[in-house]
């Protein structure tokens, strides 16, 4: 069944004047722009990579110091005292990487990082900073 039929006053005849014209060229492939071909590919994988790597952290008042390595949902730590930390990282919106770190003994330490320092808190209110190779 069609929707519009052949002497409909508001459906023209051809769709535009010059569509014979324009056929072929719409049809015709065209080539890349000299320019274009030095510009650089950047991956877009690259930009969403799973935030993670080898941390080193310490705690500001005790000087506790606590290092491992990890990526995503899976990063182990451990403290001078042979303590382990698991956690897991996930990106938020404005770009930074949100950290979550428990323990056997059910302490937590959870904070945020920029490309460039780390800072977490545990529960007790004291401050953890470091960094990620």
């Amino acid at each position: 069944m069609a929707f519009f039929s052949a002497s409909d006053p508001y459906v023209p005849a051809r769709a535009h004047p010059q569509a014979d014209y324009m056929l072929p060229l719409i049809a015709k492939p065209l080539a890349p722009a000299e320019n274009h071909s030095a510009m650089p590919v950047r991956s877009r994988r690259a930009r969403e990579r799973i935030p993670g790597g080898f941390f080193h952290l310490e705690e500001e008042r005790t000087k506790t110091r606590v290092s491992g390595y990890g990526y995503g949902d899976h990063i182990r730590l451990k403290d001078e005292y042979g303590n382990e930390w698991l956690g897991s990282a996930y990106k938020a919106d404005d770009g930074s990487v949100i950290y979550r770190f428990r323990d056997r003994k059910g302490r937590s330490l959870t904070g945020i990082s920029d490309s460039f320092v780390l800072t977490l808190r545990d529960e007790k209110g004291s401050t953890w900073k470091g960094f990620i190779e």
